[in-house]
């Protein structure tokens, strides 16, 4: 019973270290999973940073066009106002008709000038935008930088103390799985010797019975000897009373009274002797039921046993099998060889110029085929010896076990032979 619980405990124990590997494997399926997808997130990140620089340039470009057009267009008006200054003035009676021409060039020149200024400033406020959108995208992305590299660094962290732990725990695991095949093979020893001590207490099974019912029986007519005993002493006692104390039979009552007395003695002696019995029917009986109950628990065990020795059996079967199959395959290659040289010897005779010309494939052919025969037969020499081996080595094995049970059987029925003869010369 110890063994077998001791075999479950160690079955469950297994059955929590393949949970705790399952979970390990699970744990580092997810880590992976994790970096994965920070990878992903790295990549979509960087995809982003670079689709923002590839914006910002493209708003460079575009305020830099911007500035490029308006001092083209300022350079153009600078021209036109040197072209119109420069003008040279004929009469008098051509500058009083073109004055009002003149002021509305000059109040064109105005407009352009002021609005060359609005945007100048609008130019200047551009610039700032970008100068400031430019350092707003340097800090966001210097910020997301860092908080990624954070992020990073915390998940290697972690996923570096899960590695560590998975791999403390692969090695104790692997430690745990040693002991529990060094235990495994100790149950297995154990098991065998249970398996001994079982076909002794089933070979003991009836001299423990027919012991015990004799014992019983003893003990039963002893202890109809002890009340019979008892009455008839009851019944001297009682004669002695009424015995006439004369002085005359002063020797005589003496003689009574000491009778009376070694009766006493005799009848305590006996009364302890029937104590004495029925503790050891008592002992007797608490073998008996502790042996029962080992019976039973080895009873299971000895089923295992039937299923081991079944196997084993089933595997000598299909090793003969095997070795059967072998003797076929050997015994059909020389049946093929034989027919080869029977055909071999009837195309030489037919044709002794044939066979000089293709004496020399012939001969190299049987030889390739002699070689091959050897070969075969060499391995199927070498598996039948494997087998007889092995044949022998089962039954070598089955000898000792038998051997060994049947001195074990007859050490332990000279031992209680032994007990049942001390036993037998305490009650005499």
């Amino acid at each position: 019973m110890f063994v077998t619980e001791e075999y479950d405990r160690m079955l469950i124990e297994n059955e929590k270290l393949n949970t705790k590997c399952t979970e390990l494997e699970n744990d580092i399926q997810k880590l992976k999973e994790n970096c994965s997808m920070l990878r992903t997130m790295n990549e979509t990140l960087r995809k982003d940073l670079l689709v923002a620089e590839s914006c910002a340039l493209q708003l460079q470009q575009l305020v830099l066009k911007r500035g490029i057009n308006l001092r083209e267009s300022d350079e153009i008006l600078v021209v036109q106002q040197a072209a119109n200054a420069s003008k040279p003035s004929h009469s008098a009676a051509e500058n009083i008709p073109d004055s009002a021409s003149a002021g509305s060039a000059n109040a064109k020149i105005s407009d352009k000038l002021s609005s060359r200024k609005e945007k100048d400033e609008e130019i200047k406020k551009l610039q700032n935008i970008v100068i400031q959108l430019e350092k707003e995208y340097e800090y966001k992305t210097l910020m997301d930088q860092e908080d990624e590299l954070y992020r990073m660094a915390k998940a290697l962290e972690s996923a570096t103390d899960a590695r560590k732990d998975a791999e403390k725990n692969r090695t104790s695991i692997l430690d745990d799985y040693l002991k529990l095949q060094s235990e495994f093979s100790a149950l297995e020893q154990s098991k065998k010797t249970l398996e001994e001590e079982l076909k002794e207490i089933i070979a003991d099974k009836e001299y423990w019975r027919n012991s015990v019912l004799e014992s019983v029986q003893q003990v039963r007519e002893y202890e109809s000897l002890m009340r019979d005993k008892e009455k008839e002493f009851k019944r001297k006692l009682a004669s002695a009373k009424f015995v006439d104390i004369d002085a005359q039979n002063v020797e005589a009552n003496k003689l009574l009274l000491l009778e009376k007395e070694n009766y006493a003695k005799e009848f305590t002696l006996l009364r302890e002797q029937l104590q004495k019995m029925n503790t050891y029917v008592q002992e007797l009986e608490k073998d008996r039921e502790l042996a029962m109950k080992q019976i039973e628990s080895l009873k299971e065990d000895l089923i295992d046993l039937r299923k081991t020795v079944l196997q084993m059996d089933s595997e000598k079967i299909s090793i003969l099998q095997k070795l059967t199959l072998k003797e076929t395959d050997y015994a059909e290659l020389k049946r093929k060889l034989e027919n080869m040289t029977l055909e071999l010897q009837l195309a030489k005779s037919h044709s002794a110029s044939a066979a000089q010309s293709s004496g020399i494939f012939e001969s190299n052919q049987s030889s390739e085929l002699l070689k091959l025969y050897n070969d075969e037969k060499e391995k199927l020499k070498a598996e039948s010896a494997r087998l007889r081996e092995l044949s022998s080595g089962f039954a070598e094995e089955f000898r000792s076990q038998k051997d060994i049970v049947s001195a074990s059987m007859q050490q332990s029925h000279g031992e209680k032979r032994k007990t049942s003869d001390s036993h037998d010369a305490e009650k005499s």
